[in-house]
């Protein structure tokens, strides 16, 4: 009789580790795919911030060009 109270304890312990386990699984996934979004949204900002840099040196280039000829044409 003790042992099958022991084991029906111990089964009841096991379910209860199991449902533990499967929500604590599913919260992780919820988890990831929440990190794998945001690693998404960073790196569409990173790639368009990259743009808007190349873009910025270039026309910081052309002015700079544009400068240096003016310079050159005003000094006798």
């Amino acid at each position: 009789m003790k042992r099958i109270f022991l084991l029906l304890i111990v089964c009841c312990f096991l379910g209860t580790l199991s449902a533990q386990s499967t929500r604590k699984i599913r919260e992780l996934e919820a988890k990831r795919k929440e990190l794998y979004q945001q690693i998404a949204e960073s790196e569409t900002l990173l790639q368009s911030t990259k743009k808007d840099v190349k873009s910025q040196l270039d026309n910081l280039a052309l002015l700079t060009g544009r400068l240096r000829r003016e310079e050159n044409i005003s000094i006798p």
